[in-house]
């Protein structure tokens, strides 16, 4: 009865174990550096500078003006199979007109030049793979639209927030060619996030990158906020627990 005792309390901790896994913190940026450049800054937690436009600074502030149109700024970030990834961040958008945005998510690709080509929205530096946007638009200001390469897929949220948070879901655990993503977002006057684009799988994986852009001419945008954070894949875990428990059978039945 001993040893049956034993192994019900260490089955139960690693039980216990496998439904509270912490997420491991890969980024984490809250922009509250002074004014200057953000491109070779690091971010509050990470191991890789920023790669941004010059229109992208410390404090978050990304201004844009006369016959400038697109900048980007990303971090470098290659996903591995058998993972779950969010990615979240906090942005506004407080000037522009109807073709101005302020882009978030996975991508192929850095850049640290500003020019009058979209990033995301097409090929030219950084190529979106799971990402979204805030828009601003004529009939109602702000659109979240949701989105992968090539503006593929489209569905969104239309609201008129002050600021909006982001947040994608990359799962990886299905193994190349099954990856899926997730969107999903929130307006100042909400609580909770809002799916805006059920999981999707990806139409391409070659996800090099991961951070924001913003486009059109005149646009003024400010960042607040970004992370992201991955936990391994639950069959792991019960891996783990399975053979945890055996061992523990095993030791039993030697010492019985």
């Amino acid at each position: 009865m001993k040893h049956k005792i034993k192994l019900l309390t260490l089955s139960t901790i690693l039980a216990f174990g496998l439904v509270n896994v912490n997420a491991m913190l890969i980024f984490s940026d809250d922009f509250s550096g002074t004014s200057g450049d953000l491109d070779g800054t690091m971010p509050d937690v990470g191991g890789v500078s920023w790669v941004a436009s010059p229109v992208f600074e410390n404090n978050g502030d990304a201004n844009l003006g006369g016959t400038v149109d697109a900048g980007s700024a990303t971090l470098a970030f290659t996903p591995s199979n058998g993972m779950l990834y969010t990615a979240e961040g906090s942005a506004s958008l407080s000037a522009g007109g109807s073709g101005n945005f302020v882009t978030f998510g996975f991508a192929n690709g850095q850049s640290n030049v500003t020019s009058t080509n979209n990033r995301f929205l097409n090929g030219n530096f950084v190529e979106g793979r799971a990402w979204m946007f805030a828009r601003e638009n004529t009939n109602n200001p702000f659109t979240y639209l949701a989105g992968q390469n090539d503006g593929a897929l489209w569905s969104g949220l239309s609201n008129s927030p002050s600021n909006v948070d982001f947040k994608i879901e990359l799962d990886t655990t299905g193994g190349s060619g099954a990856w899926t993503a997730t969107w999903f977002a929130k307006d100042s006057a909400s609580s909770t996030f809002t799916e805006v684009r059920s999981a999707a799988t990806l139409t391409a994986e070659d996800i090099t990158s991961v951070g924001f852009a913003v486009s059109g001419n005149g646009v003024t945008a400010n960042l607040s906020n970004f992370s992201l954070t991955a936990v391994p894949e639950p069959s792991q875990y019960a891996m783990l627990f399975g053979a945890g428990s055996l061992l523990f059978i095993i030791i039993r039945r030697r010492r019985s």
